[in-house]
């Protein structure tokens, strides 16, 4: 097969996977909604136009599966590279997976995401841009509602990750190159949250976000790292602090704030990612990563 046809086999791999993803997921969501208990329990306490503690847990852990079906579907089917290999393999590799220390790497990039949102949100508040207020009703009601949203962004940060930064990566990089894949699925990423109510500069920081999480893979050589900083990212911002993310308000989070300081120290009702303080720490974490030798990406 010629350039011109990997390129073209390479596109027309990723649009089925999307097409395969977008009708599993929807078919797994009304299942979901069949069953009163689990919408009973996923809808929370706190009002529609808010993130809740498990709300999106239907959803996201039905695009999850549908991601790695489709996935699963086409390395069975589709085997232009990594030849000889078994299909679980194949599988692994293909979706970005492999790694001899995904525990350690997961682990790492937890600390990383709470540590990097507890320093922009903490440079924030110091710079006078936002007061805190305990907005928990109970000590034991915050604890229970900080490990409900551990769970919901764990399956937040798999599945988007996985989404972007595994098989629909993996083949724009195998033809394409890293760099072309990176930035495609970054615009796609940040495209993304437009739909769902994300302002325009939103969502422009969200795509900045995707790239930065596909320099993480890049330096790990899997999505263990990015999933567990994507995570923690968003866990510390909603849950802990109380911030919005990415626009979206999240209800039963720990501390409630208050915005006093100007748009671009704030981000305002977009919250912290929509600041330049935010795009200036996503310059620093991309020079650091780019220090560091890369790793081999599923081959």
């Amino acid at each position: 097969m010629g350039a011109w046809g990997r390129y073209v086999w390479a596109c027309v791999c990723c649009v089925i996977f999307i097409v395969i993803v977008l009708v599993l997921s929807t078919l797994f969501v009304m299942l979901t909604l069949r069953f009163p208990f689990i919408t009973s329990i996923t809808r929370g306490d706190g009002p529609h136009i808010f993130l809740t503690p498990l709300g999106p847990i239907p959803e996201e852990t039905s695009q999850l599966l549908a991601v790695f079906l489709a996935g699963a579907c086409l390395t069975g089917v589709v085997k232009q590279d990594l030849h000889g290999l078994p299909w679980r393999v194949r599988f692994v590799r293909q979706m970005n997976l492999y790694d001899k220390r995904w525990c350690t790497h997961v682990i790492n990039g937890i600390l990383w995401g709470l540590g990097c949102a507890t320093f922009l949100i903490g440079f924030i508040w110091a710079l006078g841009g936002y007061h805190f207020h305990i907005a928990a009703p109970s000590f034991g009601k915050g604890v229970v509602h900080l490990c409900e949203y551990a769970v919901t962004f764990l399956i937040v940060g798999a599945t988007e990750e996985s989404m972007f930064r595994g098989y629909f990566h993996h083949q724009l990089n195998r033809v394409f190159g890293f760099w072309v894949a990176s930035i495609v699925t970054s615009i796609l990423f940040g495209a993304i949250h437009l739909p769902g109510g994300t302002p325009l500069w939103g969502a422009v920081e969200a795509g900045i976000a995707g790239f930065v999480f596909c320099m993480m893979l890049w330096r790990t050589g899997s999505m263990a790292f990015p999933i567990g900083f994507h995570a923690a990212w968003d866990w510390t911002q909603s849950a802990l602090f109380g911030v919005n993310d990415s626009g979206h308000a999240a209800a039963g989070a720990l501390l409630r704030v208050e915005t006093t300081g100007p748009y671009w120290i704030t981000g305002g009702s977009d919250g912290p990612e929509a600041s330049a303080l935010c795009f200036l720490l996503f310059v620093v974490i991309t020079f650091l990563l780019l220090r560091k030798p890369k790793k081999i990406l599923g081959y």
